[in-house]
């Protein structure tokens, strides 16, 4: 159970048990993170004095690629603390949406937020429109509706959802539902009509052999090469002498192309 929550640099904390004797001076998040560092350092080279990271290693370097991305810290007053590590827990593409790290406190607390996500499988693929902006419709609650005004300010989310744009897509590698927010991103920032967007959308249509209606995408977690799916789209409108689909398809491959 989330008591209260705490961050200090690349951690941040939850206070899921409080000691039997809890008194206003007990160590807050920061110090125990310090105690624990402390303790770990001296357990795993107790000839040297250098500062100290989670998990006993000596540098903020390694402590980054080696720490685990979750564990307890046990303060001195018995107060347990479940750490996540915000460094190991983002992916390279979560660090450039959010534009961490960095000093300023309302970008480290939405850091820890989706640190916290990608722990407990709230967010597994990548950053979307949905999860930052929400959706209703599918019972999405985005970090907008989450995080407080104060840190999810119009700059921040128009900042964010700007670098989401810039993200380079893998056609190769993509769900429906991936390909699905990619096109609707597109649209919404100009660079694609909703002609242009036919194909890309009748790619992600998927319906049962015997089956009249489509299976959700957003379920749909198998991921496809939507190249592969225009090469052979392209094959078959030239049996067909399909032109108008060819020319359809030949628009959207150089789409991919370019990215």
């Amino acid at each position: 159970m989330r008591i209260d929550a705490g961050i200090s640099g690349q951690y941040t904390g939850q206070r899921s048990q409080t000691a039997p004797s809890r008194n206003p001076s007990a160590p807050t998040f920061a110090a125990a993170l310090t105690e624990s560092q402390a303790d770990a350092t001296k357990a795993a080279n107790p000839d040297r004095s250098s500062a100290a990271s989670l998990g006993g290693a000596v540098s903020a370097a390694s402590a980054q690629a080696s720490a685990p991305a979750v564990q307890t810290v046990t303060a001195k007053d018995g107060t347990v603390w479940t750490v996540t590590n915000i460094a190991a827990s983002l992916t390279d593409d979560d660090k450039r949406v959010l534009g961490w790290p960095t000093t300023d406190p309302a970008t480290g607390m939405l850091a820890a937020m989706v640190a916290q996500d990608r722990n407990q499988g709230v967010l597994s693929g990548p950053m979307t429109t949905d999860y930052i902006m929400g959706n209703r419709a599918k019972g999405i609650a985005g970090l907008v509706n989450r995080e407080p005004d104060s840190v999810m300010t119009p700059a921040r989310v128009n900042a964010m959802l700007g670098r989401l744009d810039q993200t380079a897509p893998d056609f190769t590698n993509m769900t429906r539902q991936d390909m699905r927010g990619w096109v609707n991103n597109q649209i919404r920032s100009g660079q694609m009509s909703l002609d242009d967007s036919r194909p890309f959308m009748a790619m992600t249509m998927k319906i049962p052999v015997g089956g009249n209606d489509e299976l959700p995408a957003d379920s749909d977690n198998v991921r496809y090469d939507f190249t592969q799916k225009v090469r052979a789209g392209i094959e078959a409108a030239l049996t067909r002498n399909d032109t108008a689909t060819l020319q359809m398809l030949q628009s959207a491959s150089r789409t991919m192309e370019q990215g």
